[in-house]
């Protein structure tokens, strides 16, 4: 999981940062990833960065196709 590895994103959080975590259950996370990825695009963000989150949110969305999903909890 990437959460696991030494190099992601949640391995570099500082003790008292407060993050916000979405799951795919949530039927609100992907159109919020995507909503994410054109703001970042806006903004200059490393394309491959976009990208990843693009990625993201379409394997949310096959992930929920196979799954039960619902309003965040």
């Amino acid at each position: 999981m990437a959460y696991k590895n030494d190099d992601s994103t949640l391995a570099k959080v500082h003790e008292d940062e407060p993050i916000f975590v979405l799951r795919a259950q949530d039927i609100l996370a992907a159109p919020l990833v995507d909503e994410w990825a054109r703001r970042a695009e806006e903004a200059f963000v490393h394309p491959n960065k976009v990208a990843g989150a693009q990625s993201l949110a379409a394997a949310m969305r096959g992930w929920r196709r196979n799954h039960l999903t619902k309003l965040p909890d």
